[in-house]
């Protein structure tokens, strides 16, 4: 799916010719390519929806969400110019950069054999009815979520980063501690991995084009 947007993204479908006229059926106003990946607006927006669902079922369990959610939290709200024809703000652009190493993780993670248990998948499902998590994400998902690619992903993405820096299982009154310890080290090695890892970034004219 994502290949198939960045075609999208790339080629001007045509289609209605009037008075030798061409006609523009869709076309992505931004987009970032990351090895093979390629991600939207809406991508973020998905991811955003699904760590807010992964904090719904357990605040403050997650490295993910404590890394990473205040950074799709801080101007989420305010985005709307990918949804008109208005020309993304400063603001907006400056916000889908910072957004960028996020994923970048991602990708990075796959170079490791990560495996979630079952047990654990079905503890979530259980924790997301008892807690109404669900509220979180499109209606239209796939509610199994051990079916669902962008849960998949950002768990093996929390399981790599808790293997590295942070036993979440050792109970002690330090525990706050450990996970803002450990958080700054995802930081730190997130800041790493986006520097070794290029990307390829298209806003909407070819003029704002930046690698």
């Amino acid at each position: 799916m994502h290949r198939f947007r960045f075609l999208l993204f790339c080629v001007l479908i045509i289609s209605n010719f009037t008075n030798a006229s061409e006609k523009i059926i869709k076309k992505d106003k931004f987009i970032f390519k990351i090895s093979n990946e390629v991600y939207n607006v809406q991508d973020i927006i998905n991811y955003n929806s699904y760590l807010e669902f992964m904090h719904c079922i357990e605040p403050s369990q997650f490295l993910i969400n404590s890394v990473y959610l205040p950074w799709f939290k801080t101007t989420l709200s305010k985005l709307t110019s990918y949804k008109n024809e208005k020309a993304f703000t400063p603001e907006e652009k400056k916000y889908y950069i910072k957004i960028i190493p996020f994923f970048k993780m991602l990708i990075y993670k796959n170079t490791y054999d990560l495996v979630i248990k079952d047990d654990l998948i079905s503890a979530m499902e259980m924790q997301a009815k008892k807690h109404s998590c669900y509220k979180h994400l499109d209606k239209n998902i796939e509610f199994k979520l051990s079916k669902n690619d962008i849960f998949l992903n950002l768990m093996k993405l929390e399981l790599f980063l808790r293997s590295r820096f942070w036993n979440s299982a050792r109970v002690s009154e330090t525990r706050k501690e450990d996970l803002k310890k450990a958080s700054a080290s995802v930081l730190e090695l997130t800041k790493s991995v986006s520097k070794q890892i290029v990307h390829l970034l298209y806003w909407e004219t070819s003029d704002d084009n930046i690698k």
